[in-house]
């Protein structure tokens, strides 16, 4: 694995706890991954993303990510910690991708993990793309029995009516989502809460994103149980991760 010349690794996973709003445990874990470069410090994903997926880098790093996360759970098994699933960011033109469903089939087949332990996390930019083929993709995958989970959902641009073309489990609601709940217009409450009953009219579970103070957590409609962020806890690293 790669050192670099600050003596740190060149890329760690740290892990965001999900919690469960009633009664404040810890559900899932969404993993994160971080690069180290000596000159600029550590880059988060917000940072590197954008310019990564113009290439084949970002598949690159969503595959060291993906293994990673792999023996982590693994390694959680071990230990005895409770969690019903880990995610991992996989990118659109991974996602697409042959070589990764065989993959990933291989890791299920050889049993290194059970399938309902994975949450595959993919961009919300992939709701302005072709929804017949990434749905095609998400369908197959899920047919292995792995989660899928849609991540900041609800910003001003999103076709979130397009939720409905594909078959997820999850979606996270971007932190505007939390700071339109606080607005003082009550008709922009009414729709904000509204994006939280559409996501879950269709099944799928929709997760409060980058809570960052608990009083927040009483801004969310009833029937909104999961939420991430500051709140939740801060991220760490798979070694540190204890009940």
């Amino acid at each position: 694995m790669a050192i670099n010349s600050t003596g740190l690794l060149n890329f760690e996973i740290y892990y965001r706890p999900v919690k469960n709003r009633q009664y404040r445990t810890t559900v899932a874990y969404l993993s994160e991954l971080r690069i180290n470069d000596p000159d600029i410090g550590v880059l988060m994903p917000k940072d590197y993303r954008e310019v990564s997926e113009r290439s084949e880098q970002c598949e690159k790093l969503a595959l060291y990510a993906f293994e990673q996360v792999v023996e982590d759970i693994r390694r959680f098994e071990a230990r005895g910690l409770a969690f019903e699933w880990v995610s991992v960011y996989v990118p659109e033109r991974l996602l697409l991708k042959k070589d990764f469903h065989d993959l990933l089939g291989k890791v299920l087949g050889d049993g290194l993990i059970s399938p309902d332990e994975l949450c595959l996390e993919i961009p919300f930019e992939i709701l302005f793309s072709d929804l017949k083929k990434t749905a095609a993709a998400v369908k197959k995958i899920k047919s292995m029995g792995v989660n899928f989970l849609l991540s900041s959902v609800g910003r001003s641009l999103d076709p979130i009516m397009k939720l409905s073309d594909l078959d997820l489990d999850y979606v996270i609601a971007d932190r505007e989502v939390i700071d339109s709940l606080k607005s003082k217009d009550e008709r922009k409450v009414k729709m904000t809460s509204a994006f939280f009953t559409y996501a879950e009219s269709g099944g799928t579970l929709a997760i409060a994103g980058s809570v960052r103070k608990e009083e927040e957590l009483a801004l969310l409609p009833d029937g909104i149980s999961l939420y991430e962020g500051k709140a939740a806890g801060s991220p760490k690293k798979a070694l540190y991760i204890r009940n």
